[in-house]
């Protein structure tokens, strides 16, 4: 079954990326994920996310939208908040959708991360 991109609603081709085989939509570039295929850059993002920083973060911007509907089973989309990204997680399933740009900035805060993974380690301590 061909699935449809939540935000054009249109089918997606599946492609292989980083080893993993994932739908990606030819009108917007936004990539669907079923669970755990993200699952590296997210255990890192997760380590980040337990550090407590009092200061709120300026450089997301929530924008206000419908949620978007699961291309893998249906069930509504809730946004969670990562490092770099505002992403779209089905509540049932937990596949994530990431609007075009947003993979990159999970890789850039990736990085950041293994590069300062001591300093973030010690701070949630």
């Amino acid at each position: 079954m061909m699935r449809k991109c939540p935000k054009c609603v249109i089918s997606m081709a599946s492609i292989n990326l980083h080893s993993e085989k994932v739908e990606r939509c030819s009108g917007c570039n936004g990539t669907f994920f079923d669970k755990g295929e993200l699952a590296s850059i997210i255990n890192l993002i997760k380590i980040y996310r337990e550090v407590e920083f009092d200061e709120p973060d300026i450089l997301t911007e929530e924008v206000e939208r419908q949620p978007y509907t699961c291309p893998s089973d249906g069930f509504e989309m809730v946004r969670k908040d990562y490092p770099g990204a505002v992403l779209d997680e089905c509540s049932n399933c937990g596949g994530l959708w990431l609007d075009d740009g947003e993979i990159a900035s999970l890789a850039t805060t990736e990085a950041h991360i293994k590069n300062n993974l001591n300093l973030y380690i010690r701070l949630g301590e």
